[in-house]
Order: structure tokens, then sequence, then C-alpha cells
């Protein structure tokens, strides 16, 4: 693991933070273009920590994110690396809003094999079985190992899940 790929705990972040304004600082870092990349990339996968006592709070902080990125001027690596961290931390949010699932499917035919494992992994975690004609139908077309394998195990998990 990099740098980037670390997250601190929630513990450390409500220490640093403060026990009232975590969710958005980690906001305002992950928007700030002036802030480091890397941080602003822990700031966005550091925001899941917050989603169980403030749902609709997380879930409009990691959409904001992603509507950043859309916008932003970010060279297109950046711009990948972002919607990564944006696409886990949704899928860790578990928010259950009927809007998570078609944006994680959209990425199912992105030209990156790692925001497409990312989204499978994400729709794996949200335990939506809407997900599964749209799986299974990638499983079928995708030439990459690593995303078959990924929806593969997706596939198991969400067959799985109720209705």
């Amino acid at each position: 693991m990099t740098s980037i790929d670390s997250v601190p705990t929630k513990q450390e972040l409500t220490t640093l933070l403060g026990a009232d304004n975590e969710l958005t600082m980690l906001r305002s870092y992950a928007l700030d273009p002036n802030v480091d990349f890397g941080m602003r990339l822990r700031a966005v996968r550091a925001m899941a920590h917050f989603c169980p006592e403030q749902p609709q709070q997380c879930h409009t902080a990691i959409w904001d994110v992603f509507q950043d990125i859309d916008a932003a001027s970010d060279p297109p690596g950046w711009k990948i690396l972002r919607q990564r961290a944006a696409i886990e931390a949704l899928g860790v949010a578990r928010s259950g809003l009927p809007q998570d699932l078609p944006l994680l499917l959209g990425f199912l035919n992105h030209s990156s094999r790692d925001l497409r494992v990312a989204s499978v992994r994400a729709m794996r975690d949200l335990c939506d079985p809407a997900a599964l004609p749209d799986l299974k139908r990638r499983f079928a077309v995708d030439e990459s190992q690593q995303v078959r394998l990924a929806i593969a195990q997706a596939v198991e998990v969400l067959e799985q899940c109720g209705p």
C-alpha cells in the first residue's frame, strides 16, 4: 500500500479535526485543488468513516466529489484516481439510496480497468441485487481477468442479498 491508499482511522480524524466537523473538513480537503493531491484522495476515502452517524451528509459529500471531478481540470490520471476514491467511498458508505446504483453501473463501461473493478466492488458492498443483470452482461464481454474475477465475486455476494 502507498500513502495514497492509507486512510486515517476514525479516532485519528476525530482527534485531529474535532468531534463536530470532521465530515465538513474532509469534504473541504477533498474539493480544494490547493491541498496536496494525496491528502485529497485520503479525505475522500475517510468520509465513509462518518456515514453511519451522518448518512445523508456523508452521501452528499461523496456526491459533491463526483460533481467536482466532472468540473475540475485535473490531469487524466488524477481524475481516475479521484473517481476511484469516490467510488470506493460510495460502496463503503452503503447508503442504500437509489441513485447510487446507476452511477456505479455507468463505470462498468469505463476504459479504466481499475474504475470498472472499483465500481463492481462498490456494487457488491451496496448489496443491491438489481445490479446482477448488468454485472452478468459485463462479465460476458469484459476482456480483463481482474474485472471478471471481481464480477464473479460480486455476483456470488449479490445472489445472497435480499430483494
